[in-house]
């Protein structure tokens, strides 16, 4: 019942938005200026908005799990010559998902992505690993697997989960994923803010009122935390332009956003979300092993 809710959820916004960025989200974000107060600052606030691509999870759904698919949890489709990824020798990090990058081709705002391959994230489940030190580097990893390298069978666990506790390795629950276009607004720490004017109130109902409402009328809840592809990352309270630039990592952007999701027991600290950023050079290079992540918590 629940995954049948779940999918209907889906379902509607997809009859009411498509799976693009179409002028039904410019009109919502119209109106949602309007009715918070900030009509004066309307065509800037939507000059503003930018294009990024959410992701949807739906529930527990292994047998459906095919190999080159886009998912989260589960085992990777990573090939034998390529090791698993490893904090420390037998130390091995938890597989996140990975994204078929020819699901996410079809949004303009991917065009700075591989057309092809597949994406793969991982993190060290203990999560002792914030990002803000640079000797945190071993705690994730991103791997892009070339289409002519793709593997046509899910790789092995590399620990028996069955005797594991979880603090060391964590294998999640595989679910499928949906992606769709839609608008995001800025961060509060971002540069892009200083083109408006707002005074106490007008930054409160900007950020309290409708960035909220916005987020209400155009996310899908499925039960994830707010996953999401490009575009502005969706900071919980610490400004990522400030760490990053502490870290000597300038100009980075994200590349993927990974929040709390019941579907797949994912919590990270308290409510927080995971966020892995690049350089747009490292981007447009293919430079992986780039990546940083910063975990961002209450």
């Amino acid at each position: 019942m629940a995954n049948q809710i779940k999918k209907a959820k889906l379902e509607i916004y997809l009859q009411k938005y498509g799976y693009h960025v179409t002028q039904k989200h410019y009109e919502t974000l119209e109106r949602l200026i309007d009715e918070v107060g900030l009509s004066k600052y309307k065509q800037k606030i939507i000059e503003l908005a930018e294009p990024c691509i959410r992701i949807c999870t739906l529930p527990y759904d292994k047998k459906n799990i095919k190999p080159g698919m886009s998912y989260f949890g589960g085992l990777p489709d990573l090939p034998d010559d390529i090791p698993w990824p490893e904090r420390a020798p037998g130390e091995p990090l938890s597989f996140l998902g990975q994204i078929n990058l020819e699901d996410v081709a079809k949004f303009e705002c991917a065009n700075m992505l591989p057309e092809s391959g597949l994406l793969q994230f991982y993190y060290h489940s203990d999560q002792d690993a914030s990002g803000w030190s640079l000797k945190h580097k071993k705690y994730w990893k991103t791997v892009y697997i070339a289409p002519r390298e793709t593997s046509n069978k899910k790789r092995k666990s590399p620990v028996n989960h069955t005797q594991c506790d979880g603090e060391v390795f964590e294998l999640y629950n595989p679910t499928k994923i949906v992606f769709y276009e839609t608008l995001c607004l800025p961060a509060y720490d971002s540069e892009k803010l200083n083109a408006l004017t707002f005074d106490d109130q007008e930054t409160s109902a900007f950020f309290y009122d409708l960035k909220f409402k916005f987020i209400r009328n155009t996310v899908v809840d499925t039960g994830d935390g707010f996953h999401q592809l490009l575009g502005e990352a969706q900071t919980v309270q610490v400004s990522l332009t400030d760490r990053l630039k502490e870290l000597d990592k300038n100009d980075f952007i994200l590349l993927l956003q990974i929040g709390g999701d019941e579907n797949l027991d994912w919590v990270w600290w308290d409510s927080g979300r995971l966020f892995f950023l690049m350089s747009k050079k490292g981007l447009t290079q293919g430079n992986w092993n780039e990546v940083w992540m910063i975990l961002e918590s209450y």
